[in-house]
């Protein structure tokens, strides 16, 4: 018994020691809590008010935590389940007070509504936006549920998966944010500072559009003829399959731009489904739908 007893808490302190080093450097959020490194589980009474870390808990097994999310919660189903209570940028504080929380999990909000839910339970902000913080949020739960071997593993497999594998052969790629400015002579298109911009290098692509702009993720058709990639993938959050008069749709709006080598060739091609907008752990699956597509286009 003595040994099945020593054998856990060595098994914490090896967890404990592997959270402690994929941590070093990480960007996390100032407004990480002093909590308890390893709680018991079950022990906390959790309110996520964004989506992407009620995605994180559930797949640190720690669903069952919740007592409440976030209004915009889409997946996994089981969070469906529970009792939504609005969102960051707008509490239903009557059903938190009712819900009885033992901490909030929030991504950044204003300081009175932060001050609101302090007055109901402690409060953890969390800052996402890029692999690194992503990983870190990952960490963060692991500690505040008593997860943190699952979170060790957890962010070495979104680690693994983010890593950029492009070199200087990889495809230049405009991901198209929907087609309905075309005849605007406008393209949004997937700002590369983003987590998914980022995660788009991990799909072994490149950005053709520049990383360094600041502002609106806006070009004129102008400018995406200029810039020539080698594909152009619209990404929608329309759930699969879409039919072949919607594809045909999506991809021939840019059979309308003069000049456009990419659409030329054929290396037009859609990525949809409301999956791959994940924010939190689902975005291997966008990484692996961008792949999957450029690799299809790019056999033709």
């Amino acid at each position: 018994m003595w040994g099945r007893r020593l054998g856990g808490v060595l098994a914490v302190i090896v967890a404990l020691a592997a959270a402690v080093a994929v941590l070093a450097g990480r960007d996390l959020s100032p407004d990480v809590p002093d909590a308890p490194l390893v709680p018991t589980r079950g022990a906390t009474r959790l309110v996520s008010l964004a989506p992407e870390i009620t995605e994180i808990l559930f797949a640190l097994d720690a669903g069952d935590d919740l007592v409440g999310r976030s209004a915009l919660c889409q997946t996994p189903e089981e969070a469906l389940e529970l009792p939504a209570m609005g969102t960051a940028a707008a509490p239903d504080l009557e059903a938190l007070r009712k819900a009885g929380p033992t901490r909030i999990v929030v991504t950044p909000v204003g300081d009175e509504t932060k001050d609101q839910l302090e007055g109901i339970a402690p409060v953890t902000v969390l800052r996402l936006g890029t692999p690194d913080r992503l990983v870190g949020a990952v960490h963060v739960l692991g500690r505040l549920t008593g997860h943190v071997a699952e979170a060790v593993d957890l962010a070495t497999r979104l680690t693994d998966a983010l890593t950029p594998t492009v070199t200087e052969a990889s495809p230049r790629v405009v991901v198209a944010l929907g087609v309905d400015d075309i005849a605007k002579g406008e393209v949004w298109y997937l700002d590369p500072q983003t987590l998914h911009g980022r995660a788009l290098l991990a799909a072994g692509l490149q950005h053709a559009a520049d990383p360094t702009t600041v502002g609106r993720p806006v070009m004129s058709v102008e400018e995406l003829v200029e810039r020539d990639p080698d594909l152009i993938l619209v990404w929608t959050s329309e759930t699969r399959p879409l039919a072949p008069e919607r594809l045909a749709e999506l991809v021939g709006a840019f059979a309308e731009v003069e000049g456009l080598r990419a659409a030329r060739a054929g290396h037009v091609g859609v990525v949809a489904g409301p999956e791959t907008f994940a924010q939190g752990p689902g975005i291997a699956a966008f990484v692996d739908a961008m792949r999957a597509e450029a690799d299809s286009l790019m056999a033709r």
